[in-house]
């Protein structure tokens, strides 16, 4: 057909049956590889397959609505690490979650069949590690920590619904030292007594102003 003006910013592989076996995509078109398909005209080649994709899910706590069973969208790294002490950083990937808490994130340095940890990093939350080592296979992996505690390393994620049952990452941490404590309520409190607004760790709820419901 006719070129399309948005470019190609999704591609999806499909099995027999047409449900989605698993998807690529790419918010402005320049993917990790540098192709730019945002210009791509009809019957023109690109390279897409030089990395792999980690179809991804977590909910983090104080963002989450269990009413609406939804969370405030919000950015996320994730970084893979070897399973083997010191557990050395082999590639990182950041992206968006949405309000059901899915994203991809795309790495360049992975390997099929190689086993890594998922260190899942946000602005103010606990950094979660996957319980066990995770691999790619096709150039492809899920991981959903919100279906299970056991998901995360010493299962440490707390339930926030029970009906569906949903699992998140704890926030609070908003100094990132690794703990939620006093220092922690105190930067909140701070900022809580001056309504500070913004994109800041110390909004742990983001509802638009750090206040009492953040402490």
């Amino acid at each position: 057909g006719a070129n399309n003006p948005d470019g190609v910013r999704r591609i999806e592989i499909r099995n027999a049956d047409n449900t989605i076996y698993f998807a690529l995509q790419d918010s402005d078109g320049i993917w990790p590889n540098g192709a730019n398909t945002a210009e791509i005209v009809r019957r023109e080649v690109m390279t897409l397959n030089n990395f792999h994709s980690l179809s991804f899910k977590n909910i983090i706590q104080g963002f989450y609505n269990s009413q609406t069973n939804s969370m405030v969208s919000d950015t996320a790294k994730v970084i893979m690490r070897n399973i083997l002490p010191p557990y050395n950083i082999i590639d990182s990937s950041v992206s968006v979650l949405d309000q059901n808490g899915n994203t991809m994130f795309n790495f360049n340095n992975v390997f099929n069949d190689s086993s890594y940890y998922i260190d899942f990093r946000h602005r103010n939350s606990i950094d979660t590690w996957s319980g066990a080592g995770q691999s790619f296979s096709l150039n492809y992996m899920s991981y959903d920590f919100s279906s299970s505690a056991s998901m995360a390393y010493g299962s440490n994620l707390i339930e926030v619904n029970n009906s569906p049952v949903i699992f998140a990452t704890y926030n609070g941490d908003v100094n990132h030292d690794g703990l939620i404590d006093l220092n922690d309520v105190v930067e909140v409190y701070n900022n809580a007594s001056s309504f500070v607004r913004g994109y800041v760790s110390t909004h742990v709820n983001y509802d638009d102003i750090v206040d009492l419901s953040d402490i």
